[in-house]
């Protein structure tokens, strides 16, 4: 379990429409959109729904509750639509405005006005790296010591089963086995977007420097003019972090993470 993370219930409402086959509507206060007035009046197209899309960045979070074992935790509720505090991933003089090659990148344009100067500000990034696999693992736990493994759907007793004596179905706390499903996201920030953050926290003077959350976004592009544009943004997943970009700026290497997505259960053969 990543304690870490929270996901939204906004997430788990559009699960279970797509699961359902359907419509999905977004309610009033759970849209980026609705935040940043970007394009509010847009809704869910018949027969389409959101997908997971775009990341945000957020510094609201600097306090991290930590228990006795010293793993932190997510100081987010489920019903949380929005991150403690967002901030760009670029800010331009709108006299000096992003390529549109490099405008493809990102959505949330937001113009700003900060000591005078109009500025275009991006509040979101697109998720170009997903990886999901046709793997099922699994996880075995013993003395506290765990080890993951492909699970082998070459079993006859899974498309026919017998029924199980679950009563015998004692996991201990120093042993245990799950089946998992999992989806990764790459998370990225190269040299030159950790200049661009550099540049954003220097001029919203924020009292923190440290980024400490990511919001997964799900939404749908729309395109204005001659650039595509977010709709329908809501927070799935808030996932905590505590990255000071000073400090890749410095060694002038990426930041890179990998966030995994999915679920487990307890095994049962």
């Amino acid at each position: 379990m990543v304690l870490n993370s929270q996901r939204t219930v906004y997430g788990v409402d559009l699960e279970l429409a797509r699961l359902a086959n359907k419509p999905y509507n977004i309610i009033n206060n759970t849209s980026l959109n609705e935040k940043f007035n970007v394009l509010v009046e847009e809704t869910v197209p018949a027969n389409t729904y959101p997908t997971l899309k775009y990341f945000a960045l957020g510094v609201g979070e600097v306090d991290i509750i930590k228990n006795n074992s010293g793993y932190s935790y997510s100081r987010h509720s489920p019903v949380d639509a929005a991150l403690f505090q967002h901030i760009p991933f670029v800010i331009k003089p709108v006299s000096n405005d992003l390529s549109n090659t490099e405008r493809a990148r990102y959505r949330f344009r937001v113009v700003e006005v900060i000591n005078g100067i109009s500025y275009a500000c991006y509040y979101l990034k697109l998720i170009d790296t997903f990886e999901l696999k046709d793997t099922f693992y699994k996880v075995s736990t013993n003395q506290g010591l765990s080890t993951l493994s492909i699970f082998d759907t070459n079993i006859a007793t899974l498309l026919n089963p017998v029924p199980r004596d679950r009563s015998k179905d004692v996991i201990s706390v120093t042993s245990a086995e799950y089946i998992l499903k999992l989806m990764k996201i790459t998370f990225e920030l190269t040299p030159n977007e950790l200049t661009e953050l550099d540049n954003v926290l220097t001029l919203k003077q924020l009292s923190s420097s440290n980024l400490t959350e990511i919001g997964l976004c799900t939404g749908i592009d729309k395109v204005v003019g001659n650039y595509s544009e977010a709709t329908c943004v809501q927070v799935s997943h808030h996932i905590g972090i505590n990255v000071a970009p000073s400090v890749y700026l410095n060694t002038g290497n990426s930041f890179l993470r990998s966030i995994e997505l999915g679920g487990g259960e307890p095994m049962v053969l």
